[in-house]
């Protein structure tokens, strides 16, 4: 017969059905992080500049079009001030 606390013997009974069941060692396979990417650079502060500008950098056709829309909205709303 197991062991078990006089206050929790449902608990330690559990805990003993998870340990011997064949998924157990798989429950916590998927809280593993990715590991990192490469980043060029020398020196450790190079690396960190490098990889926040991979992760910001954005095309200048993107940034251009983004600019255009804004425009856009900004003179929809100056002529919707002078109507009203």
């Amino acid at each position: 017969m197991e062991k078990s606390c006089i206050c929790c013997p449902t608990i330690l009974l559990a805990e003993k059905a998870l340990a011997d069941s064949a998924g157990w060692r798989y429950h916590n396979s998927g809280m593993k992080p990715e590991p990192a990417p490469h980043v060029p650079g020398e020196t450790e502060a190079e690396r960190f500049d490098n990889a926040v500008r991979q992760m910001f950098a954005v095309s200048k056709d993107a940034l251009l079009k983004e600019e255009a829309k804004w425009n856009k909205a900004r003179a929809r709303k100056k002529r919707s001030k002078k109507t009203a």
